[in-house]
């Protein structure tokens, strides 16, 4: 199950628990409405919050992929190197003897 599916899913969950909780308390119609608009507000801001934290959590995490896939590169060019290196000293050696 995908982490941003979790996510939306629990924020619904809040949602809709909070709606009947205020549709159950006993208050008046327009108390009970404004309560509906903070709480929704709420899980609103709520939601805004953990979908940037998963973004930016995915952005770090290709960052350290991309920086891992540079040094992995470099690292296989300066083996290459060192062998190409070595082979032409090899050559060398046999030309000069």
């Amino acid at each position: 199950m995908r982490t941003s599916n979790v996510i939306l899913g629990i924020a619904a969950g809040m949602a809709a628990g909070a709606i009947i909780g205020v549709l159950m308390a006993p208050s008046s119609g327009d108390d009970t409405r404004k309560k509906i608009v903070s709480r929704t507000q709420d899980a609103v801001v709520d939601l805004k919050n953990r979908f940037n934290a998963l973004v930016d959590g995915f952005v770090d995490h290709q960052e350290d992929m991309l920086q891992t896939a540079k040094n992995k590169v470099t690292d296989l060019t300066n083996k290459v190197s060192d062998k190409v290196t070595d082979k032409m000293s090899d050559m060398g050696r046999k030309v000069n003897t």
